[in-house]
């Protein structure tokens, strides 16, 4: 996996042009404002798909071939009733493994990009798409915080915008220092 195609992907709790808090996804250029719930759908399916790639390799170590080793990960899908992980309004993911090297990788399609192709797509270790999956569980839990406190803030007829806008930054500025 030393020569990976460079993953192109960040995830970022904002206010969207309509000063909304929003989860904002950038996708090799392409900015996109998917739901908290996909954006949480797809962190849980991040941790999915690398723990399923990971079970590959040990399949594989066990003398199944690449066929069967697919049809399992196919019937877990099924199983889970999914069609693939992720969504289309974040990414897709599929997971892999080498039986040469004995790796195992989350293979991340990124569905927003202009012109959706595997040149836009990327890979990352299972502990990568781990480690993605707690930011994108973070980014979710605070987007979702400031949409609650927006909701509150607009029954708010004494607190102006600019004391909005610096509440805002006030919390980013908390997140930004507890990460």
């Amino acid at each position: 996996m030393g020569d990976r195609p460079p993953l192109s992907v960040l995830i970022e709790s904002t206010r969207g042009p309509d000063d909304i808090p929003v989860c904002a996804l950038t996708c090799a250029g392409r900015l996109s404002y998917p739901s908290v719930e996909d954006v949480r759908a797809t962190a849980l399916d991040l941790v999915v798909t690398a723990a399923d790639a990971e079970a590959c390799v040990l399949l594989a170590g066990l003398g199944l071939d690449a066929g069967t080793i697919t049809a399992f990960i196919e019937d877990l899908l099924r199983r889970r009733g999914k069609k693939r992980y992720g969504t289309r309004q974040t990414l897709l993911l599929a997971p892999a493994a080498s039986t040469k090297t004995g790796l195992a990788w989350v293979r991340v399609i990124q569905v927003q990009a202009e012109t959706a192709s595997p040149e836009n797509d990327g890979v990352l270790t299972p502990d990568e798409a781990r480690q993605m999956a707690r930011d994108w569980f973070e980014v979710a839990a605070g987007t979702e915080a400031d949409q609650l406190l927006a909701e509150a803030l607009r029954s708010c007829t004494t607190i102006t915008g600019y004391q909005q806008d610096s509440l805002y930054a006030y919390m980013a500025a908390l997140r930004a220092k507890k990460t």
